[in-house]
């Protein structure tokens, strides 16, 4: 196989066999430690836990950066290896110990010892209007639901104006991540994931006593939570969970280990991701792989799809085009069980499944 052609561009076979290299494999190599998510086909940057490689696709998802792609797409990753496009596909095709290892990956091999988790409390204000004001007029939240979660300390605000959403197992703050209430010149928001913070756990809300949990409701967004909420309402006996992306196994098999722990049974676990490709790829993928228990079988799981209209991606978007007006009853989301999700969508369902301890 030629890498270049006669004017000395990059032939067509070097960039396939470039994005055809294990994404695992090449990490390891550069010294990066992953951890794999049981047997299932996800791995884990050590020290990234949103950084979810997914080995049966080569590809990766980042999810606190909001951004992924294939090997190629990784070189190019300026806080990773930086390269360009031309380099990445040099770097590839080389044998594995023709390959310079990176600095930045003996650091992390070289682990230091992480410095423990502290809430930030002496940098949040008193006064959380400018987020109130920004939940509320821009993302449309429902008011009650908004003032609620900030009056019982789930919703805080910094001396910068972010929004910050601390994450809370057993009365305690474990992590927190932070987004910014105005736009910057790009568009985008400002977004920050605490060092340091347990990744099992993300923000959440719910309507009773752990001892009594039993829905659980994951989505892509803090905002899509309270979105979905506003829309359709608060349903009894559940919680309601960010996963900081469209993908975090971590935070989802430590909610659903934590029903089975203090009830005793498997939860109904919804998922509300956005109605995209990486959304509709994840739920076929959560059919695919879907948890069942040695005693109690298979867990029902179901899909809160957001509606197919325009500019309507995610929970928030069609509250924002209701301009925050609830769904009347007859209007509100009842999730698709499985069965009826593969109707919709098409899609062929698997025989793969993993086993819940």
């Amino acid at each position: 196989m030629s890498l270049f052609d006669e004017k000395g561009r990059l032939t067509d076979e070097a960039v396939s066999y470039a994005k055809n290299v294990p994404i695992v494999e090449y990490l390891e190599e550069q010294g990066y430690l992953l951890t794999q998510q049981g047997n299932s086909k996800y791995f884990n940057l050590d020290d990234h836990d949103s950084f979810v490689v997914d080995a049966e696709k080569n590809m990766y998802f980042w999810n606190s950066r909001q951004r992924g792609g294939n090997i190629i797409n990784l070189l190019q990753d300026e806080e990773l290896f930086g390269m360009k496009f031309r380099e990445a596909v040099i770097e590839l095709n080389s044998k594995n110990n023709q390959r310079i290892q990176s600095d930045h990956g003996i650091n992390w091999k070289q682990k230091k010892e992480k410095e423990p988790y502290a809430f930030p409390l002496d940098n949040m204000v008193k006064d959380p209007s400018k987020v109130r004001e920004y939940l509320i007029n821009d993302r449309k939240l429902n008011p009650d639901l908004v003032n609620t979660l900030i009056s019982k300390g789930l919703i805080r605000q910094d001396e910068r104006n972010n929004a910050v959403y601390p994450w809370v197992n057993n009365g305690e703050i474990v992590g927190h991540n932070s987004e910014g209430s105005y736009k910057k010149q790009d568009g985008g928001r400002y977004k920050h994931i605490a060092s340091g913070a347990n990744n099992d756990y993300g923000f959440s809300f719910k309507t009773s006593p752990n001892k009594d949990i039993r829905n659980l409701y994951f989505f892509e967004s803090e905002v899509d939570a309270i979105s979905y909420a506003s829309l359709n309402g608060l349903t009894p006996n559940s919680k309601y969970i960010s996963m900081r992306g469209v993908n975090n196994p971590d935070i989802i098999y430590q909610q659903i280990l934590e029903v089975g722990q203090n009830t005793g049974k498997i939860p109904n676990v919804v998922y509300g991701v956005d109605n995209d490709e990486a959304g509709l790829s994840f739920n076929q993928d959560r059919i695919e792989n879907n948890l069942s228990h040695h005693e109690q079988g298979e867990m029902p799981i179901y899909f809160a799809v957001p509606p197919q209209r325009e500019n309507v991606k995610d929970w928030n978007d069609e509250l924002v085009r209701r301009n925050g007006h609830p769904y009347e009853q007859h209007e509100r989301n009842i999730p698709l069980s499985k069965k009826q999700y593969l109707q919709n969508y098409r899609h062929q369902e698997s025989s793969k499944g993993m086993e819940l301890e």
